[in-house]
């Protein structure tokens, strides 16, 4: 629903979370694939 039910207060805590999903080694690769793709379809806007 897009609504915004939290906020991480902690730049430590966001970079591990980053790195669980777009680190070298992803705790999920085919999140990691699906978020290079979303981005760079943004950024070819």
């Amino acid at each position: 629903d897009g609504k915004e039910v939290g906020c991480i207060q902690s730049q430590l805590l966001c970079r591990s979370i980053f790195d669980l999903y777009i680190g070298e080694d992803p705790f999920d690769k085919q999140a990691k694939d699906d978020i290079q793709r979303s981005l760079a379809s943004l950024l070819e806007g």
